[in-house]
């Protein structure tokens, strides 16, 4: 990383904030490689660092639930007990907030011997952290389907002064979906285009903010 120029770095790190996925070659100085994991039909993030039910499938919204009355808290809250079924703070009362999953109609709320099995004092509900009930999303949360793709681009930055004959010599080998990204300054303020080569669109409007232009690259 050490040979990218700061330009090159500032466009990489931006990126990686965005949740693109960044690598690098130390001999080469004038571009990186991004990539993404999407769901194969409708082009969303496909987000694996979530977890689901393994039971139904039902994403994990990281909330206490308690298994007398079903009541909700945050997993941020400091305490285990629930102060609905246990309103007197005065006295340690057994802690009833587990990891439940939310679904209602999951195995794990319906079926008398699978809830005393996972929402007990041992196991803490289906999210309780490496238990083997839950396991990484293996949907798409926009869409609902399972198949999903990386997509990996070449990107280069051109920070000249926009210039149509300069920046076709810029282009000069280049190769289909390598990605370039323009930044120009005015005013005291930065404004960005793309281009992705062998794409329909034509940069020059610098109209964009890097979010649309992740959204755009990845659609």
């Amino acid at each position: 990383m050490e040979n990218l120029n700061n330009k090159m770095r500032s466009i990489m790190f931006a990126f990686k904030a965005r949740g693109l996925e960044i690598f690098t070659d130390a001999n080469l100085t004038d571009r990186f490689v991004m990539t993404r994991l999407v769901c194969s039909d409708c082009s969303a993030f496909f987000h694996t660092n979530l977890q689901e039910c393994y039971l139904c499938g039902e994403i994990n919204y990281y909330l206490l639930e308690c298994k007398d009355c079903d009541t909700k808290r945050s997993i941020t809250s400091g305490s285990r007990m629930c102060r609905i079924c246990h309103p007197d703070t005065d006295i340690t009362e057994p802690e009833t907030l587990v990891y439940k999953c939310v679904n209602s109609k999951c195995v794990s709320n319906t079926d008398s011997n699978a809830k005393k099995e996972i929402n007990n004092s041992k196991n803490e509900g289906v999210f309780k952290r490496n238990n083997s009930w839950n396991l990484s999303c293996t949907f798409c949360i926009e869409c609902g389907s399972p198949k999903h793709e990386y997509k990996n681009f070449r990107v280069f930055l051109y920070a000249e002064p926009f210039d149509k004959t300069n920046y076709k010599e810029f282009t000069q080998n280049k190769e289909n979906d390598d990605v370039i990204i323009l930044k120009k300054y005015s005013s005291s303020k930065i404004y960005y285009d793309y281009q992705i080569i062998g794409g329909e669109y034509t940069p020059g409007s610098f109209d964009k903010d890097l979010d649309q232009i992740v959204d755009e690259i990845l659609a």
